[in-house]
Parts: C-alpha cells; structure tokens; sequence
C-alpha cells in the first residue's frame, strides 16, 4: 500500500476509533434504557435488535466515519489514476529510462478498493476491535449518482 493509502487508513482508525466509543457508550444507555422498559436483559436485546440490527455500528457517527472514508478512498483513487495517466502520457512523449526498483516510484500509490480501505485493511491485531464492529454492516451506507460516482 503506497504512503497516500497509508495515510489515509491511520486518519481512519483514529477516528473510526473516536466514534466507537461514541457508538459504545450511546449503545450502553440504550441497552439500559431498554432494560428498565422491557423489565429484562433478553427482551431488551431483542427490542434493540429489532430496530438496530447491527448494533453500536448503527450510531450516526459511526456510520459518518465509515461512509466519509470509503468516499475519501475513492476519491484518492480517481486521483491517483488520473496520475498515472498523466505519467503514461508523458512517457509516450519522452524517452524515458526505465525505474529503478529501488527508488520510491517502486513503492507509488496503486489504487485500492474502499471497501477493502474501510474493512479488511482493520484486520489487524491492533484493530481487530473496530473490524468487528465494522464487519456488522451488511451493506456499505453509500449511493452511486447517475453518472455511476459514489454518493
């Protein structure tokens, strides 16, 4: 993964990890809330389920982070490919000699899939924690316009 991808996860789990616990502690006085209603732990549950099924993942803000990376990811990839098409321009124009494996150009920016960016690349000890909740989505909270950009 180039240094723009890098950055941009380390910007993610930081604040994914914010939200979280936003999520958690919103998840907590609801489950208390619900528990003084339905006069039990097993029918609070099953209330809360029925109107939040994934859980914590449902906060507001938690949801936000989710979509405003996946969003900053695809617009690093139109970036980065717009790039790339630059450079391949530039390259039928000019001789160029061929790069070096052992400059930084071997280690450039490749374009990755958002979802891969907002949930598998959290497949890590260290964030294994915000995968799991993340992985409770059963569908990515973002739209495609009529001209097929994400939305």
């Amino acid at each position: 993964m180039g240094p723009r991808y890098e950055a941009l996860l380390s910007l993610y789990i930081a604040e994914l990890r914010e939200a979280k616990e936003a999520a958690n502690d919103w998840w907590s006085t609801l489950v208390a809330i619900t528990i003084a209603k339905e006069g039990s732990t097993a029918s609070a549950e099953l209330a809360l389920r029925r109107r939040w099924p994934i859980g914590a993942a449902a906060h507001p803000r938690f949801i936000h982070v989710v979509r405003k990376y996946y969003l900053a990811c695809e617009a690093l990839n139109e970036q980065v490919l717009a790039e790339s098409r630059a450079s391949e321009g530039d390259r039928m124009r000019f001789t160029v000699a061929p790069a070096d494996p052992s400059t930084t150009e071997a280690f450039a920016d490749q374009p990755i899939s958002p979802g891969v960016l907002v949930s598998e690349l959290l497949e890590t000890a260290a964030t294994r924690d915000l995968a799991k909740i993340v992985g409770r989505f059963s569908y990515w909270p973002i739209g495609v316009d009529e001209g097929g950009r994400y939305v």
